[in-house]
Parts: structure tokens; C-alpha cells; sequence
């Protein structure tokens, strides 16, 4: 286990439907090193155990079933830290979901070589295209073309945009052990992940498309927090807390951009609780006025007309 190079984080949840389509992604991998894949199942109700068990018994030095009795996420443990980093090999862990798959036989080895040849690099992604489950529609997830030279700016990375997806990142293990405190003690997702990993070094994303991210799976955090109007109020409440306190963890040294941040998640929380009289006024002015006019008109009608902006969405954006 001492020469294994990558170790692949996969965790899933009730993902049956399409849990082979990540574990063939991760055996089809070609390298020159050795690699693991750890798959964390928490607790699923469905057959997705089993299929990994299946994966494990046909490629077991490669793939590493952890199974729960007990489903973590609701109970809010840390399954990275209690379970994952402990039985990691790996010099660096590459990210994948049980929805999302790759599609690229030399992912691996190319994100390796990127990493081993830049050593200022601290994540390394790639581009890719989202599959959104509703319609079957696909399509490039970045939003917009990045710089030509793949480096994202930790401004850029703060700024949220959608550059690359969870199932695209890979990172030196080292990273959450130089970070336990911070991370044991603060939610996180990969939002927060993304701008440490800036803070600490460069990000480079490799023009080339190797997975796909879908959206809108069964349980995926779309349906289940995205979707639901308290949940996310509760979501974007933990994000303004966590950045707040990245803002002290990291000296203030992106102050401006972090509470430029955090001022975003608070406008999307008034937004969400239906206060959109509060969102033309200080200290939001400047976050409305920055939108696009077809989401200030689409504020202006849910303020006015919520009925009217009800049928809109249902009749004419969702055609």
C-alpha cells in the first residue's frame, strides 16, 4: 500500500441507478502508478451496497467497499476524518460522487502528471459537462470561457463561479491533515475546499472534459436542500458562518473578497425568505444592481405578483 499514488474518495448514498457507471470510471483508469478507490456507503436502503461489494470482490486491489449500519450524514458526522483519511494510501485523493462518473481513461494519470511537475499547485481540476437528470439535457459546466493558461485566481474561485465540478478536483492528501482543526470544526463542502485550496496555492483546470456531473439526481443535494426553501436558508447560514471564520483562519488576507461573500449569501437569504424590498437597499444595493435585468425583473415580479411569477416558471421557463 506504500506505493499507492491516488486514492479515490467515492461517497454514495441510495445511488443504485448509478453507482456502475462511477465504479467503471474508476477501473478504466490507465496509469503508471497505483491507485485506490475508497467507496463510502452510508447506509443505503437500496441495492447500491451491494453493487459495490460486487466491484470490491472483482477488482479488490482496487476498490474499498466502507460500509455503514447507521446513516452519518443525518447524524452530521464527519466521515472524512473518522473514516476516510484513516484508511487513505494515497500522496493525493481525487474526488468523485456515487451520480457523477468520469469519463476519461487518463484522468488520473493526467491530473498526476500536472501535480508532480507543479509543485505550486495545490488542486488541480479539469473541465466537464453537466447531465441534467430531468430532461437529459447536457452541457459544458463551466459558465464561461477561464483564462487560457487553466489558472483560476483565488478571487475568481471566491466569486463562485462554476469553473469545475466536485468529481473533477484532485489535491494533496496533506491538505486535510494540515487543516484538521479548521475542518473538524466547520462544515464544509467543496465551495469552502475550493477557496482554501486557492489560499494555499495555484489552481489549474485542464481544458479537457474527463467527467460529468448530474443534476438533479434522486437525493442529491439539489432535490434535497435546493429545492427546499428552509433547508437551503439553513445551508446559506452555515456558508456566511464558515466564511466568516476562513476569514480569521486565513489572516484576512482576502478580507475584501470574503465579505463580498458573505454579503451575497445573506442577499440570497432575504431573497429566499421573501424580503425583496431589502435587497435595493444598503448593504445589498450594489449586489442587486450588479444582476443581470432578467433576474432583477424576475425579483420584482415574485415581489409583486408571486402568482404570475409561479406561472412563468412553470409554463415558459420550464418549457
Amino acid at each position: 500500500m506504500n506505493n499507492i499514488m491516488v486514492t479515490v474518495y467515492c461517497t454514495t448514498y441510495n445511488h443504485e441507478k448509478y453507482i456502475r457507471d462511477a465504479l467503471d470510471g474508476f477501473v478504466m483508469q490507465e496509469t503508471n502508478f497505483q491507485f485506490e478507490v475508497l467507496v463510502h456507503d452510508d447506509a443505503s436502503t437500496d441495492g447500491t451496497a451491494k453493487i459495490i461489494k460486487e466491484y470490491e470482490e472483482k477488482y479488490p486491489s482496487i476498490i474499498r467497499g466502507i460500509y455503514q449500519k447507521e446513516n452519518l450524514f443525518s447524524k452530521k458526522v464527519d466521515r472524512t476524518y473518522k473514516f476516510m483519511l484513516p484508511a487513505t494510501n494515497g500522496k493525493y485523493i481525487a474526488l468523485c460522487e456515487g451520480d457523477d462518473y468520469w469519463t476519461d481513461k487518463k484522468k488520473l494519470q493526467a491530473q498526476v502528471d500536472y501535480m508532480e511537475s507543479h509543485p505550486e499547485c495545490s488542486l488541480v481540476a479539469h473541465e466537464a459537462i453537466i447531465s441534467i437528470e430531468s430532461t437529459g439535457e447536457e452541457k459544458r459546466y463551466t459558465n464561461y470561457d477561464f483564462h487560457k493558461n487553466g489558472e483560476i485566481s483565488v478571487d475568481q474561485i471566491i466569486n463562485d463561479q462554476w469553473f469545475f465540478p466536485t468529481a473533477s478536483m484532485m489535491f494533496a492528501t496533506d491538505f486535510f491533515y494540515r487543516n484538521k482543526e479548521f475542518l473538524t470544526t466547520h462544515p464544509y463542502y467543496d465551495y469552502l475546499l475550493k477557496i482554501m485550496l486557492a489560499i494555499e496555492g495555484k489552481i489549474y483546470v485542464i481544458p479537457r472534459v474527463m467527467s460529468v456531473y448530474r443534476m438533479g439526481t434522486s437525493g442529491s443535494w439539489t432535490n434535497r436542500v435546493a429545492n427546499n426553501n428552509e433547508k437551503y436558508i439553513k445551508h446559506e447560514e452555515v456558508a456566511v458562518r464558515n466564511l466568516l471564520a476562513l476569514d480569521e483562519y486565513s489572516d484576512y488576507k482576502y478580507h475584501k473578497q470574503l465579505y463580498h461573500a458573505v454579503l451575497k449569501r445573506k442577499f440570497h437569504i432575504e431573497q429566499l425568505k421573501g424580503n425583496y424590498s431589502k435587497l435595493r437597499k444598503p448593504p445589498y444595493r450594489d449586489i442587486y444592481r450588479d444582476l443581470k435585468l432578467k433576474r432583477r425583473v424576475a425579483i420584482r415580479i415574485k415581489e409583486f405578483s408571486p402568482n404570475l411569477f409561479a406561472w412563468i416558471r412553470k409554463h415558459i421557463v420550464r418549457q
